[in-house]
């Protein structure tokens, strides 16, 4: 063995700091678990590729092997609490100095605790979104089912009802509740609302719930991924993203509104010539024309929820 390499086997603390040194020169909060039978979990990738170079380096490939996948299929389910849980973009950042991933209320799908650190978890939801919580006791819950996002369970018009009773609620940035949504908070908390069905949180992940659509054929009830064109913004806006982006490059601080530049949206489908969504252009729910809608936007794709339709 190098004589640089440290000679002692070490434990599996000793192992997960070296670890997590190594990893800090690349992610901002590595995602580094010792386990009680001595062996140190890390997220599949890059990041395990890299963990175990470290530990080669130091301790000789003897110990690589106690370098194993964080197998996240297998961690422990918990049910949301009463109080709901709002989750978090960065490590220790909330309130007024974080970025909202998403809310959880009481009786949504249960949750996963990725990892504890310093004081916080990360926990994954069922949809496979992930953020920052302060460590806390959580009761068991069963896991979800493998039925749980699929989208021809959702009763389409029940699903429009639930997205009307929106309609003038505030736009917030990770919002999933009546006291303010974004675009895709709404069609997650509405499909859930109408016949608990689970869509993904992001918009560009819903890409993958549904039926896919042809965008000319667009009717009631379906969904739109959509994708912001610059060139409809004027000389104004674009300068106010532009210092909205620079202040965020520099404090690290998202504004309530969400990131300055944030192409992708969601909308659905009223009707073939109207559409509801939580606009950042009213910072509301709102109704609007399609023909507008899709002058600002490029339609990415559009998808259908409910049941498969008959053939005829």
């Amino acid at each position: 063995m190098d004589s640089s390499r440290i000679q002692a086997p070490p434990s599996a603390e000793q192992l997960a700091t070296h670890v997590r040194s190594a990893l800090a020169e690349h992610y901002a909060r590595p995602i580094v678990d010792a386990r009680v039978d001595g062996t140190v979990a890390v997220v599949a990738g890059r990041a395990i590729d890299r963990a175990r170079a470290a530990v080669e380096a130091a301790w000789g490939a003897d110990e690589v092997a106690r370098i194993v996948e964080l197998d996240v299929v297998a961690l422990p389910w918990h049910a949301v609490a009463a109080a709901g849980l709002r989750l978090w973009r960065q490590h220790g950042r909330s309130g007024s100095d974080g970025e909202i991933v998403t809310e959880l209320e009481a009786g949504d799908p249960p949750f996963q605790v990725v990892t504890t650190d310093d004081g916080w978890q990360l926990v994954r939801l069922a949809d496979g979104a992930q953020g920052w919580i302060e460590a806390q006791d959580h009761a068991p819950a069963a896991a979800p089912t493998d039925t749980l996002s699929d989208a021809s369970r959702v009763d389409v018009e029940a699903f429009l009802e639930q997205l009307l009773s929106f309609e003038g609620v505030p736009y917030v940035w990770g919002g999933t509740t009546n006291a303010g949504v974004d675009c895709s908070g709404i069609v997650q908390r509405a499909a859930w609302r109408a016949g608990g069905c689970w869509l993904p949180r992001h918009s560009k992940a819903l890409l993958t719930s549904g039926r896919r659509v042809a965008p000319s054929a667009i009717e009631r009830g379906d969904v739109l991924v959509l994708k912001r064109d610059p060139k409809t913004q004027d000389a104004e806006q674009r300068a106010q993203l532009a210092a909205l982006a620079e202040a965020e490059a520099r404090t690290g601080i998202v504004p309530p509104h969400g990131p300055a530049i944030h192409p992708l949206h969601v909308a659905v489908a009223l009707s073939a010539d109207e559409a509801i969504h939580a606009s950042r252009d009213t910072m509301r729910v709102a109704r609007e024309p399609l023909e507008s809608l899709r002058a600002r936007y490029r339609v990415l794709g559009v998808r259908r929820l409910g049941p498969p339709e008959e053939p005829a």
